[in-house]
Parts: C-alpha cells; structure tokens; sequence
C-alpha cells in the first residue's frame, strides 16, 4: 500500500495510535514510524568547523586504541598482505577490482591505493589513520542523518560515539582498514531510514549504498528493509536506495558465480538458524552489552596466547545471565511506559543487530568461543560482533526514550530520564574499559623497524621486491607479508 510519494513519509515514531491511524493498515503505520523526514538545517561554517573537529578527535582516538607499537607503527594482516601490496605491485584498476574472501571490497581498496601514495616509512601511520577517520566520519555521519529518530544531540552521541570506541572488535576497528565494511553496515542501516529534502542528500544516501553493497556482501541483510520501504512508500529516493543495492549485489554474486571470487578454503557455512540464535543468546549479545575484556579468556603475557581458549571460568556465565538481565530490565521498563519508547525503531534495529550477527557467523561456520582453527592459525569472531552491538544500542537507546530531551543539565531533566542515564553510564564504563587491551596487534612487530632492515637489504642488493612481516610474533614465521618494490625504499 503506497502511503507517501516523495519524501517517502513524515510521521513521527508515537506509542499512541490516533483514531485515524486505526484505520490504516500495519505495513502503512509501520513505514511512518520507521521512515522520518530529515530536519532541514542550513549548512554553516560553525557546523562545519565542528563536524571537521569532531572527524579530528575520533582519529585521534582511533588510532590510540592499540597497544604495544601502537596502532601507528604497526600493519595488521590484510590491510599490509593485500591492500598495500597490490595497491604498491599492480595496476590501479586490477588492484580495486580483486576481491578478497570470495568478494569485492572496494572501499578498503580504494583506502589501500591512497594509503600507498604515503613514503613507505608511513605506511603503518598512513593505513591506520586513514581506517581511524573513516571510523570517525561514519560516526559523524550516524549522529547527522539520525537526527529525525532521535532528536536528542546527547542520546544521538550514544548511538554514533560507539563506532569509535567500540567495546567489541578492537582487534579490527577503528584503525583497520579491511575491516571499515562492518562499520558501513551500521551507517548503511541508517541511511536506509533517513528520508533526506535535499538532491544532495539523496544523491550521497544512493552513492553511499553503491559502495556499501560492492564493498561486503553482507548488505543483504539489509536488502529487505530497502525492499520494505521501496514497497511501503513507493518514493523515488526507495527505489533508487533499491537499485543501489541490487547493482552492488548483482556484481558480488556475478563474481562468486563466474569464479572471479571464491571463498573456498576461506569458511564452512553453516546455514542453522537455530545454532545462530544459540550463539546469539550465549555470545553476541552478551559481549556486546558487557564488551570482550570482562567475558573472553585472559592473555598469556609470556607468548600473547589465551589461556585455555576452550574454557570459560566459572564467572562467566553468571556475566551473560547479567547482560540478559539488563536487555530485561529495559524491555520491562518500556513494557510499563515507565519510559517512551519508539517500538519500531527498537524492533527493526534488534531484527537487523540478530539478522547481521547470524549472516555472519552462518557463512563462516564457526563456533565464536573457537579460539584454536590449526596449531596457532587463530581466528577471532569478534569484528562480526561490531554491527550488532552498534545496533543493539540503538535498540535500547530507542526503549529508553525519555519524555524530552535530556541535554547535559541534571536540573533540566525530564523524570523518566534516569533508566536512559544509568545504561549509559554502563556503556560509557564497558567502553572505557574495553578501550585499549591485549590483542594479538599487541604483539605486532614495529613496522618502522621492519622498513629500517628492509631499505638497508634494498640498497645491499639488486633485488626487485622485499617483504615485511604484516601481523603478530605470535605467529612466528606464519604472519602475512607486505610485498614492497624495493624502488620505493632506495629512493
């Protein structure tokens, strides 16, 4: 049933149903709620200033989130091995169009190609900033195109600040270029809910879907709400956010058919949504309600292995019954109106923060508690982890709306402000204490110390090519390498 032509739906999300609501149908009631007309607000140079400020400082924090060498001296695995490598040894256009894992990732690979143009001594500042200001920018643009849903500026800072100080995926994100991809899925999730009055804003919402969709596969689990509000409100902006992702989608499976892209070796797929929902209920909520450092196995300092990777102490579930007592405690709190909660916007981003988490880990096919794959080959489940807590703070900021804005004045708060304090009071002390701990990155060898041996083996020999180690000692000799033309490093 088309309920709007262009925008797509002006209606804000109300608990109240009013008599002439009653009349109308679900899916009519639903898209209002859940596709709001953007605030129009004139562009000024204070904003603008602000907006660059704001990008500045979650760089800055991006990139201090490592320990060890630190995130600036250090390449993490894929962003070295593959996206600097190619971007430094091929052609710009077979670079960009390689996939990785079975699909295209353009967005890392265009990151890769301006992060090669940097001497190669920078490559590690290069790599990790760019990724920390990518994080930083996708925050911003949440807290801007979330506006219509959450009036708040503090409670929008809830919902964006996280995609920088994470307390899951640290390992990853925010100063990872490979890894962006899970950070668009969350800013995808909320351009495909904004309904923007400028041709500037709907050109962007449409570009933005483009590259989300052929950069990860991973954007069909958020083809059904492109679908749903194509079909709700039949706007023309829907249907080209539609198209957009169809394009994208269209030449991610056009290259696992052709065999342009293969994921063999890579996964296992288990297609079980019931154990998806199982690890869902034991691991994905959980660490993203209470962060990794409290809930995952402690590290050796002697070797940077995890102590008993297959066993949990005793606490531990005693820590996941305590996160589904929050998420409780919050449904309990908007069930009884104690709060003013948006329904619509809570459900879709609970579904999308499940639906994402079970695509994830579905394709992969492992257990999230398998630490040890083979000898010391690892492999971490904890980036998938990133959307759905993202998401899943939405779902409770969204239940545990209060009656006004909240603003930073105690003496201006509305009563039914407090639930919405104390969660965020726990989220701002999970994120602090999940903002910087050990990681295999914590054992990365210094990459400016690599590039000294490197150059000094360069201009000693006739050789074309050297390679630097890309990821943890506690591989030994198994990490990946950065392939670097030794052109580059006796100029």
């Amino acid at each position: 049933m088309s309920i709007a032509v262009e925008p797509d739906a002006v209606e804000p999300d109300t608990p109240e149903e009013s008599p002439q609501e009653s009349h109308r149908s679900p899916v009519a009631l639903v898209a209002e709620r859940l596709f709001l007309t953007a605030p129009s607000r004139p562009v000024t140079w204070r904003a603008v200033v602000l907006a660059l400020a704001a990008v500045a400082v979650g760089t800055i924090v991006g990139v201090n989130r490592a320990r060890g060498p630190g995130a600036l001296n250090t390449v993490w695995a894929e962003d070295g091995s593959i996206l600097l490598t190619d971007a430094l040894n091929e052609p710009f256009w077979t670079a960009v169009t390689t996939p990785l894992n079975g699909y295209y990732i353009t967005v890392p690979r265009l990151l890769g190609e301006v992060a090669a143009i940097a001497p190669i001594s920078l490559s590690a500042v290069a790599l990790s900033a760019i990724a920390a200001a990518c994080a930083a920018g996708i925050a911003l643009l949440v807290y801007v195109v979330s506006r219509a849903h959450v009036p708040s500026p503090v409670l929008r800072l809830v919902i964006a600040a996280p995609v920088v100080v994470t307390p899951v995926g640290a390992l990853f994100t925010p100063h990872t270029i490979v890894t962006q991809q899970f950070l668009l899925l969350y800013a995808l999730f909320w351009l495909l809910l904004w309904v923007p009055t400028t041709r500037a804003g709907r050109i962007f919402g449409v570009a933005f879907a483009v590259l989300s969709a052929l950069t990860t596969i991973l954007v069909v689990a958020l083809l059904p709400l492109a679908i749903f509000r194509a079909v709700a409100t039949r706007g023309r902006q829907a249907f080209w956010l539609l198209g957009g992702l169809v394009i994208g989608l269209a030449v991610q499976v056009g290259g696992l058919v052709s065999g342009a892209a293969s994921r063999a070796g890579i996964s296992h797929p288990r297609p079980d949504p019931a154990w998806a929902l199982l690890e869902f209920v034991v691991y994905g909520l959980p660490y993203s309600v209470l962060g990794q450092k409290w809930l995952e196995p402690p590290v050796n300092h002697q070797n940077g292995n995890w102590v008993n990777p297959h066993e949990r102490p005793a606490e531990h579930a005693v820590l996941v019954l305590l996160a589904w007592v929050v998420i409780g405690l919050v449904v309990y709190l908007a069930v009884r109106r104690v709060t003013k909660p948006a329904w619509v916007l809570a459900a879709v981003a609970a579904a999308h923060a499940f639906g994402i988490f079970a695509l994830e880990i579905m394709a992969m096919g492992y257990d999230t508690d398998s630490y040890l794959v083979d000898e010391k080959a690892l492999i971490w489940t904890d980036r998938y982890l990133v959307p759905a807590m993202l998401l899943l703070t939405v779902t409770v900021v969204a239940l545990l709306r209060p009656d006004g804005d909240p603003g930073f004045d105690p003496a201006k708060w509305p009563a039914n402000v407090w639930p919405v304090v104390a969660y965020v009071t726990l989220l701002v002390v999970v994120c602090a204490v999940n903002f910087r701990h050990d990681n295999p990155r914590s054992y990365s060898q210094p990459w400016r110390k690599e590039v000294r041996a490197a150059t000094a083996t360069c201009k000693a020999t006739a050789q074309k090519t050297v390679t630097i180690g890309a990821g943890s000692t506690m591989w030994g000799n198994k990490w990946p390498q950065v392939v670097i033309p030794c052109d580059r490093l006796r100029d």
